[in-house]
């Protein structure tokens, strides 16, 4: 959603108090946007080394969502390729993404996020390379069925299932019992695999157009075979589809600069499919290599759910008792941690979308809880701007001590009972209409 750049008014801050004023022009009022903003929440999805395992994406890391038109193949204004984040566990979009009134919105998702998907082409034909090892993810706005759902503006919030759109390879590799040879293969390769393809994310994740041939490399940390307890275990991610012709090798090697060095064997034909794992049982006789029928099982966490990313472009903070009237949030809004700055916000705009330039109303002087409270706005639930006895009560009742967190410097708020949240305060500080432009927000529940 769109990255909100506001301002926020303070009228004065003499000996430390903070209180709130209005802007001129009493004869006007506000406008606020009626558009409502499109919510995610995604299902878990499986680290990378890229092959995905888990219950979370890999740590920072980003992915892409596509928001349409019903059954049309046309992206609404705003929802092409919107990058979202993804950081300790929250994922968050770095732009408002606003839903047309009583339009069914459906909402299409990549992984990993490409800047340069700048059409809807790219859902009918997304890159995918073998030799990058990527496990690239697809997904779509579904219910508990996994079938595909709609959002709409009286119902924003949609949930996106995942689903691995490459096939995953698993080779166990043992040595036979009466086999009383050492083996050391730090380099298992997976040999004459399609390289390259596009995958069809509208048509369920159809891949289209395998072309060329590649050769994978898995690097085990233990790839020594002393008997026939140990296993050397190598991932690869491989295009989905029938290996039928195309020669596919297991190779053993400890020189990777020659793949005719070690020990070789055919990989049986497989009709790789997406979201599947495959896994070869290969043993080392004397004299020869076995590689067994691939037992097949459903990768790990295939269809996921379950984690929330919150509304509009904020994750929202965690709500600190100051032993106060009200608790308070643990950092600004706009901010994803208390050393976070956050943003500025135009008093009185619950939208964020407002600039001094554009904005010319008069709203009240107390907006706390009110339609023009953009902490109830964008947070929801009990969350909303504090009044001016509540800053006072904030700034009385407790001990206010310049700190610095990282590079970032700002007040710490320590209450009696031990808590504080980190009170922001960044020095950028203009003159505006004879009033302090701050930048600090403080949100309350």
């Amino acid at each position: 959603m769109k990255n909100i750049q506001a301002i926020f008014y303070l009228a004065t801050m003499i000996g430390g108090v903070l209180s709130v004023a209005s802007c001129n022009n009493e004869n006007e009022t506000i406008t606020a946007s009626k558009q409502v903003p499109l919510e995610i929440q995604t299902g878990s999805v499986q680290t990378t080394r890229s092959i995905i395992e888990g219950s979370t994406l890999p740590e920072e890391c980003q992915y892409g969502i596509f928001a349409m038109y019903g059954k049309e193949r046309e992206v609404i204004d705003g929802g092409m390729n919107v990058c979202v984040n993804y950081s300790k566990g929250v994922s968050t979009l770095n732009k408002s993404v606003y839903l047309p009134t009583n339009v069914d919105v459906p909402v299409y998702a990549y992984y990993p996020y490409n800047a340069n998907y700048s059409n809807i082409e790219y859902l009918l034909e997304m890159p995918v390379d073998v030799t990058t090892q990527t496990d690239y993810l697809y997904g779509y706005s579904a219910d508990n069925d996994f079938k595909l759902t709609y959002v709409k503006d009286t119902q924003p919030k949609a949930t996106i299932y995942f689903k691995h759109a490459m096939a995953r390879v698993t080779m166990r590799i043992k040595k036979a019992t009466d086999n009383e040879n050492t083996y050391k293969f730090p380099y298992i390769n997976l040999l004459n695999v399609d390289k390259s393809a596009y995958l069809n994310i509208l048509d369920g994740g159809t891949i289209l157009d395998p072309t060329g041939t590649a050769n994978l490399t898995a690097k085990p940390s233990d790839y020594v075979l002393e008997n026939s307890d140990n296993e050397i275990v190598a991932d690869f991610l491989v295009i989905p589809g029938n290996t039928e012709g195309k020669k596919v090798l297991l190779n053993m090697s400890d020189d990777i600069s020659s793949f005719e060095n070690g020990l070789s064997a055919a990989v049986p034909v497989t009709n790789w499919q997406a979201g599947q794992q495959y896994t070869y049982t290969v043993t080392i006789k004397k004299g020869n290599l076995e590689v067994s029928q691939a037992e097949i099982t459903q990768w790990k966490n295939n269809e996921q759910g379950g984690l929330n990313v919150g509304d509009g472009n904020y994750a929202i903070a965690e709500a600190i008792d100051l032993g106060l009237s009200v608790k308070w949030a643990s950092w600004n809004m706009g901010a994803s941690s208390p050393e976070g700055y956050g943003d500025y916000y135009i008093w009185g705009d619950p939208t964020g979308e407002m600039t001094s330039a554009k904005f010319t109303n008069n709203p009240p002087s107390n907006i706390s809880g009110t339609k023009y409270d953009i902490a109830k706005a964008k947070w929801q639930g009990q969350w909303r701007l504090p009044t001016r006895s509540e800053f006072l009560e904030l700034i009385n009742k407790c001990i206010w001590s310049w700190t610095t967190i990282g590079t970032i410097k700002g007040y710490q708020v320590t209450a009696e009972n031990g808590n504080n949240p980190l009170a922001e305060l960044n020095k950028r500080i203009f003159k505006s209409a004879n009033r302090f432009v701050v930048n600090v927000v403080y949100i309350l529940k």
